[in-house]
């Protein structure tokens, strides 16, 4: 799950909340005002979204088969949707509320299934502590978005690395990460056992 999570602030951190506005005006040709305001939307969205996405997954154990999902459309919208050439803003408008979706609950379930996984409370903190490290190791990788930009272009980054990237975390979650409802259902057989035992 942290290199997942390494993945994904690569992606979004970096590509989008560092680049992004960059390329608005650069490709785009928006204002810096309406450059710097239009990924604004991302928070907009994942703020309250957030929250119920925190909601949604204290009541069904559904965040691996989530993630995997998100991931996955994100690296459509990234294939189709983000950093297109021309001026046209209506793909950057739909590449930013479909992007603010994801970017709720991804993070939000990387977070939450973690503790699941790691019923050690020590396991658990180095876990943690390991995710926060991959965060700031990702932001300090974006010299390589850079490089990347000026080697192929914004939007062949955008199809050859990042969706590939995010298809990657998906994959590698459906295939690594225990599914979070069969890890509830063990974690109760094991509380039950421990108060058949203490009785």
């Amino acid at each position: 799950m942290c290199v997942v999570f390494f993945i994904w602030v690569f992606v979004y951190v970096v590509n989008i909340n560092g680049m992004y506005p960059t390329f608005l005006q650069d490709v785009k040709g928006m204002s810096v005002f309406d450059s710097s305001m239009l990924p604004n939307w991302l928070a907009i969205i994942t703020i309250p979204l957030g929250i119920v996405a925190g909601l949604v997954s204290d009541k069904f154990a559904i965040r691996k088969k989530a993630l995997v999902t998100f991931y996955v459309v994100t690296a459509l919208i990234f294939f189709f949707l983000a950093f297109t050439p021309g001026e046209d803003a209506t793909s950057s408008w739909a590449f930013c509320i479909i992007m603010g979706v994801c970017a709720s609950f991804i993070p939000t379930y990387t977070r939450g299934i973690t503790p699941l996984l790691c019923t050690d409370s020590f396991k658990c903190d180095m876990a943690l502590c390991l995710m926060a490290f991959f965060t700031g190791a990702a932001q300090v990788c974006a010299v390589f978005a850079s490089m990347s930009v000026a080697a192929i272009g914004w939007f062949a980054n955008a199809q050859f690395v990042l969706a590939p990237l995010c298809l990657v975390a998906a994959v590698a979650i459906a295939i690594v990460v225990k599914d979070d409802k069969k890890v509830v259902e063990i974690r109760k057989q094991e509380e039950e056992a421990d108060r058949a035992a203490v009785a």
